[in-house]
């Protein structure tokens, strides 16, 4: 059995993606992120072509943050500049 089909997830994933809804105000799109501090931010995205790794994966998650910090900071979007890269596949 994978953990597609492995029933023990489903009420973990319904609470997370109840708390996601909640945190967006709307039914949430994937990924949705959470984020918890001193108010909790609830992002969707981001969405990346391939993972970054190292410095470069902090410095991209360092940006993140900042920009969930800021009140007046809504959305970024481009288009995707190339087709997602899956590891292993």
């Amino acid at each position: 059995m994978s953990a597609l089909d492995d029933p023990v997830w489903d009420e973990q994933i319904q609470k997370s993606m109840q708390a996601a809804a909640s945190a967006l105000g709307q039914t949430p799109i994937t990924p949705t992120m959470v984020l918890t501090g001193q108010t909790a931010m609830a992002l969707a995205g981001p969405v990346l072509s391939a993972a970054p790794k190292g410095a470069a994966a902090a410095q991209l998650w360092d940006a993140v943050c900042a920009m969930a910090a800021e009140r007046a900071f809504h959305s970024l979007h481009r288009p995707a500049p190339f087709m997602p890269e899956f590891p292993g596949r």
